[in-house]
């Protein structure tokens, strides 16, 4: 029974919290307890206690955010449209003459730095400022309309949409050929429905003589067969089983060529004119495609420089409001930071004179 009782008082014991001794560090900082849990009220002691520094902190980065919304330029947003243009496809959807998404490659990656190198050989003394205009070029795929786009302060603006221009211009003349291009496509459209146009004639012509020449042989044949009936009822006729055999066979080979002319005209004529007709409606589709190409003349500058209405980038009052919360933040962690510091020296104070 006593050594029962001996571990029932060991294990009471190891619950007790261990005694401070002399050489027994103290807790470093009371707002710790011996749970691990962070006691709310000692911690607003402490920030209490670093008020000062806190109120100084707060209040720089708010009057350095409130300095930056004030000093900084304010920006806008310059805009030039290039128009792609567009047609109508065989399908009767509106496509765009060029991809949206590869002309704004194009334009990123060519013409707006090669207008940037034209408008610095122009104009040596922007050079400077040259190095700071960053144009972006934007189409959607089906988009017929591809938009650059600079932010900048109303100093480089000048700059920003000369160069935009500059570029979107570059790009219109190296793709000016759609219009003759289109014009030399509708010339050939043109010569291959004048071809089918004939082939059509020719067909109509053709089922015109095979209806003539079928008619005949109808007229023949029955001709053929009363004579071969007249012939078997005259029983004088000494010839008349050779010439009923003759007979015969030239209307067989009469009936054998209506068939033909038959074959020709309903079925292999008929087929020959549907598949003509509707390479001359395909080529006739192709030539309204080629037409609006050539009547819009695309691509062509839309609009060039336009300023948006309201400047680019955050607002003065957001600035501010930035600044607030992040002072807000930064005298917090200031505090913080400058108590860990403090206990930091004072373990190491302390550890040093039990050293000693």
């Amino acid at each position: 029974m006593q050594p029962a009782n001996t571990n029932n008082q060991g294990d009471a014991n190891m619950h007790l919290p261990a005694k401070q001794g002399p050489g027994t560090m103290p807790a470093l900082w009371t707002g710790v307890h011996a749970e691990n849990e962070i006691d709310l009220v000692d911690m607003g002691v402490m920030l209490l206690r670093h008020w000062r520094l806190m109120l100084v902190v707060f209040l720089s980065v708010v009057i350095l955010a409130s300095l930056f919304a004030i000093i900084r330029k304010t920006s806008y947003e310059y805009t030039t449209n290039v128009r792609l243009g567009s047609l109508l496809s065989q399908t009767g959807n509106v496509v765009p003459l060029m991809p949206g998404t590869n002309v704004a490659q194009v334009l990123k990656n060519y013409y707006i730095p090669a207008a940037i190198n034209q408008y610095a050989g122009q104009n040596p003394s922007a050079a400077p400022i040259l190095r700071a205009i960053k144009i972006n070029a934007d189409g959607g795929n089906n988009s017929a309309i591809v938009t650059l786009t600079c932010k900048t302060d109303a100093a480089v603006a000048p700059s920003c949409v000369a160069v935009e221009k500059l570029a979107a211009e570059a790009f219109i003349q190296a793709n000016s050929q759609f219009a003759s291009t289109a014009q030399d496509q509708l010339a050939r459209l043109q010569s291959r429905a004048n071809v089918l146009r004939v082939q059509l004639t020719k067909l109509n012509a053709s089922a015109s003589l095979y209806r003539r020449q079928i008619a005949q042989a109808e007229k023949q044949i029955e001709r053929m067969e009363n004579a071969g009936l007249a012939a078997a009822r005259s029983a004088s006729a000494p010839t008349t089983g050779l010439s009923n055999l003759i007979l015969a066979t030239e209307v067989q080979q009469a009936m054998d060529n209506l068939n033909n002319e038959r074959q020709q005209l309903y079925v292999t004529i008929p087929q020959q004119i549907a598949a003509t007709s509707e390479q001359l409606a395909d080529n006739q589709k192709a030539q309204q495609l080629q037409q609006q190409v050539i009547g819009q003349g695309y691509p062509d500058i839309l609009s060039a420089g336009v300023r948006s209405l309201k400047p680019a980038g955050p607002s003065r009052i957001v600035i501010v409001m930035l600044g607030i919360i992040i002072g807000l933040f930064l005298a917090i962690f200031s505090a913080l930071f400058v108590n860990y510091v403090k206990r930091v020296r004072e373990r190491l104070a302390l550890t040093q004179s039990e050293k000693q």
